[in-house]
């Protein structure tokens, strides 16, 4: 295992604060989508605790961030559309399909705290006014007790296709396999299996905070190699193509793997361009980039093949999109951090740290805009729960 420390070496990137926003709700996740003129449609989501009613209260925002021309740093940024009165968010993530009725034709997978999972849109109204549109929302677990559902991750396929699959993790530490049908009209998401993948004994369930699904491996558009990670301190494979035992959609499944990682995993996010890497991240503050083909039955952290200190818990990855050659992290206390996926296949930070300020709690992150060339910078967006804040940085 190749290991990198926190020290950034000369000539790392100079990181610039360039727009910040106050949002309605604390923030815990940031969604880039891009569109076809260039600029990124992004989806800032959160949630917050209303103490009368005891229940978490949700929104989203939808911003369009564009460059501004003229060889100038792209920051560019346009609040389109807010929604307040939903359930509290946990996760939210674009899915592949292009087949939505809204702007770019991008369909937002919601993981809420009422125990749903929803597809939504942003739709032009008369008069060219925008608004988010949910297209449709399917319940998971016992109604009389929904589970609070923690994350979701979308497969791989074409942005033609007309239906695409999407995985849940729950705070009961099932995980949730739904088909997405999507159309101009709208959508529908039904629930094809679940399975109990994290535990901290017989019958008590610990929360799934992640769930991955390799988006090059097996049939497009199908859940079919799947990463879960969970408050057990448990990282697992799972290969739903095997056949289960259960009746239903509950099923009984075995992890290909299961690693004890000693700390709650909440990370986990493959390489857009290598089937066989992915990273993972957790509460050890530690970020793991892993073969896929060296993950045996039992492995340990120290099997994975490159690993750095974030400085705090990593509650998001991003790999850069296209490239896959850097990795954007959400690490909590310790702010939002940038590694290079070197040649030689080391982890290397490359830029100071994005903090948020005094309380930040760096939950969501991602690439906004890519740089075109080595002399241009990326625009990055990152949130931070507890200031209720949206920042947009170039890095």
């Amino acid at each position: 295992m190749a290991s990198a420390s926190g020290g950034l070496p000369s000539g790392a990137k100079r990181v610039t604060q360039r727009w910040h926003h106050a949002t309605p709700r604390c923030a815990d996740s940031v969604e880039a989508l891009s569109l076809a003129d260039g600029s990124s449609l992004v989806a800032v989501a959160g949630y917050e605790l209303n103490k009368e009613t005891d229940t978490r209260e949700g929104a989203i925002e939808a911003f369009i961030v564009g460059g501004s021309g003229g060889g100038e740093p792209a920051f560019d940024v346009q609040a389109i559309a807010s929604e307040t009165s939903l359930a509290g968010v946990l996760d939210a993530k674009w899915s592949p399909l292009r087949a939505g009725p809204g702007v770019g034709q991008g369909i937002l997978g919601v993981a809420s705290a009422d125990g749903s999972l929803s597809a939504w849109a942003v739709v032009e109204e008369a008069g060219g006014s925008r608004k988010w549109s949910k297209l449709a929302e399917a319940g998971l677990g016992d109604p009389a007790d929904p589970p609070i559902v923690l994350s979701l991750a979308w497969a791989g396929t074409a942005s033609d296709a007309p239906s695409c699959e999407v995985a849940a993790s729950r705070r009961d530490g099932l995980i949730s396999v739904l088909a997405c049908e999507a159309g101009a009209a709208g959508a529908e998401l039904s629930e094809l299996e679940s399975w109990l993948a994290h535990s901290y004994g017989p019958g008590v369930g610990a929360e799934a905070w992640i769930v991955g699904v390799n988006p090059h491996a097996g049939e497009a558009g199908r859940c079919q190699q799947v990463w879960t990670g969970g408050d057990d301190g448990t990282l697992k494979g799972w290969d739903v193509r095997e056949p289960a035992a259960g009746s239903g959609t509950r099923r009984r499944r075995r992890p290909t793997f299961a690693a004890e990682l000693g700390a709650g995993v909440c990370s986990c996010q493959w390489n857009p361009v290598s089937e066989f890497t992915v990273a993972t991240g957790g509460y050890d503050g530690v970020l793991r980039v892993w073969d896929t083909r060296k993950t045996g039955s039992s492995v340990s952290g120290d099997d994975c093949h490159a690993a750095a200190e974030t400085g705090g818990g990593v509650w998001r990855i991003k790999w850069r999109p296209g490239s896959g050659d850097a990795i954007l992290t959400a690490s909590m206390r310790g702010g939002a951090r940038l590694f290079a996926w070197a040649e030689d296949q080391r982890l290397v930070p490359t830029a100071s740290t994005l903090v948020h300020g005094a309380e930040s709690l760096t939950y969501g992150a991602d690439w906004l805009l890519l740089a075109a060339g080595a002399a241009e910078e990326d625009t990055i967006g990152t949130c931070s729960f507890y200031n209720n804040e949206f920042r947009v940085w170039t890095a």
